[in-house]
């Protein structure tokens, strides 16, 4: 049975519902951004950083390596966590990310990600982080992403350097995150004549920093707080809704549900098909040989493989199944 069945496929539509959202906030430091983070419906503070104790009726969770946050998602997989929390914050994604590395250097016993040869620590790293994110958001669970700002020289196409503000994530975290939100806010401090200091958060990109929202009639900035970043975001549905009524529904949208199975369950329907396959017809040996063959190359076993190749296992398990 196929895991993805495009067939029963309904048009998406943009939900009023903001629990199911994503958002990075970026910014200076003492803009705000854990306090106004704090302030999300239901929401469990996952804090790399310990930037909390002075938030008053947080719920937090400090977390101090990757191993925690599995821990942690594992649990927000039930049913009694989804019933207590519908916002999940990380504080920092910078430092979540360096988790990450951690975790995959002590996987492979070494004390640097870089020396895992031929690049594929910083593979593995990047694949557990974008995994983990995704499976808070298959759980629908709305995410919001810490991070501090920074300004980098950048060289563009024609070799010309400029400086753009962006999040002091590394480059391969900040492509993930960057893909993977909704919203990416800029929150700065600035100077307003006749009235003095205030945060404002930048939620369109420009040539100087890097923002930008999934919803077209999200306004260019805004005064920073949790009110003020909900109705924006409102506004923008309503305004859609008037362009396109029937686009826009009050209730929360579902994450299609893909069945996910273990490395030691895919690996175990391999070995299922391939004996019932044997059992019909002992020429089907060759059948299953160019089927493995075209996926990870000739010579090589499925049962030779790990965890890392549990996708390309489940596309040849679903071959084997037509010929079943």
């Amino acid at each position: 049975m196929l895991s993805i069945n495009i067939m029963g496929i309904e048009p998406h539509k943009v939900s009023r519902d903001l629990k199911g959202y994503s958002i990075l906030i970026y910014g200076d430091p003492k803009t705000g951004k854990t306090t106004t983070a704090a302030k999300f419906p239901n929401s469990l503070l996952l804090a790399f950083e310990k930037g909390f104790k002075a938030i008053p009726g947080v719920l937090a969770q400090p977390l101090n390596t990757w191993p925690d946050m599995l821990r942690v998602v594992k649990q927000l997989d039930t049913e009694e966590a989804k019933n207590k929390y519908e916002t999940i914050i990380i504080d920092t994604a910078d430092l979540a990310y360096d988790a990450t590395e951690a975790y995959i250097c002590s996987l492979h016993g070494v004390d640097s990600i870089g020396d895992i040869g031929y690049g594929k620590g910083y593979s593995e790293a990047a694949r557990e982080f974008d995994k983990v994110l995704q499976k808070l958001r298959n759980l629908d669970y709305g995410v919001v992403l810490i991070s501090h700002a920074q300004d980098r020289t950048i060289t563009d196409e024609q070799g010309k350097e400029f400086n753009k503000i962006t999040s002091t994530l590394g480059n391969t975290p900040r492509k993930i995150v960057n893909r993977f939100v909704d919203i990416m806010g800029y929150a700065r401090i600035v100077q307003v004549p006749e009235v003095g200091e205030k945060t404002y958060l930048y939620m369109r990109a420009t040539i100087r920093f890097e923002a930008g929202s999934r919803f077209p009639f999200t306004p260019p900035y805004i005064e920073f707080g949790y009110k003020n970043l909900v109705d924006s975001i409102a506004d923008a549905i309503e305004k859609q809704a008037a362009e396109d009524p029937e686009s826009v529904v009050d209730y929360q949208i579902k994450s299609p549900i893909v069945e996910e199975k273990t490395w030691e369950d895919v690996l175990e329907d391999f070995n299922k098909i391939a004996k019932t396959l044997m059992e019909k017809d002992k020429k089907n040996k060759d059948k299953i040989a160019r089927v493995v063959e075209r996926h990870i190359g000739k010579g090589r076993k499925v049962n030779e493989l790990d965890a890392n190749n549990k996708d390309i296992v489940e596309l040849i398990n679903e071959e084997l199944e037509e010929i079943v």
